[in-house]
């Protein structure tokens, strides 16, 4: 007979599956430059942001 931890595990296991099953990120992520506009981080974050919403499949 299994024993409890055992028989924990197994119910945290199947009920995380449903986890899987969604789309990721659900919704658009937000990225913090904490460097002022027009500057050179701005503009690799721009580059960086593009290239993840495309990865993503996702829209800024």
């Amino acid at each position: 007979m299994p024993t409890p931890r055992v028989l924990i595990a197994a119910i945290l296991c199947a009920s995380s599956n449903s986890a899987f099953t969604q789309d990721y990120p659900a919704r658009a992520a937000r990225m913090v430059v904490p460097w002022t506009a027009e500057g050179t981080a701005d503009l690799m974050a721009r580059i960086a942001s593009q290239k993840f919403s495309e990865s993503f499949g996702q829209c800024l």
